[in-house]
């Protein structure tokens, strides 16, 4: 009975001193470590949805500009739809307007990341109209087609990732209704 005795008080004694001169501060290190690590996944998946959200809202601007240009042709006043028919600089004006908060609509020669833009051009397709005209005179006139494209700089929050800016750009085209 002293032999076990003494065997678990060695034990014990073991455990003690491993306790007082062991690795209590490596736990410190490692949860530092992995908190580096979590925070760091954590803002890279936040950054990456703002970009698909971004790259989303891009892809949405542009069918829904390309459409309100299409109603809004040449014709569109004759039937009180709209006062103006849509120039260019109204279908830039357009996106703008529906652009979320967290889209920068500023034009500060788009040069920069952030820069929302917007070109819309009018075509005179292949065919005639319904009329048998040409779409040259005016281009905006019913079956012409319209042709949106919008861009976006999109600069990440966090440095995460090297590249300063992720170009994002989508392009809709729609033949005019009226």
């Amino acid at each position: 009975m002293a032999r076990s005795f003494k065997s678990v008080r060695n034990f014990a004694h073991s455990l003690w001193r491993a306790w007082l001169v062991g690795d209590c501060g490596s736990n410190l290190i490692e949860y530092a470590l992995t908190v580096i690590i979590f925070f760091l996944m954590f803002l890279g998946v936040v950054d990456f949805g703002r970009a698909l959200y971004t790259y989303h809202f891009v892809s949405s601007a542009a069918r829904t500009a390309a459409r309100w240009a299409a109603v809004n042709g040449s014709t569109c006043n004759n039937d009180g739809s709209c006062v103006n028919p849509a120039s260019a600089n109204d279908v830039q004006n357009y996106v703008k307007s529906i652009a979320p908060t967290p889209i920068d609509t500023s034009s500060g020669g788009c040069g920069g990341s952030g820069c929302l833009l917007t070109t819309a051009t009018w075509q005179a397709p292949q065919w005639t109209t319904a009329s048998g005209a040409p779409c040259n005179s005016p281009l905006n006139s019913p079956g012409c087609t319209v042709k949106v494209t919008v861009s976006y700089q999109f600069t990440f929050a966090a440095p995460l990732v090297r590249v300063t800016t992720l170009p994002m750009s989508s392009t809709a085209e729609m033949v005019i209704a009226h």
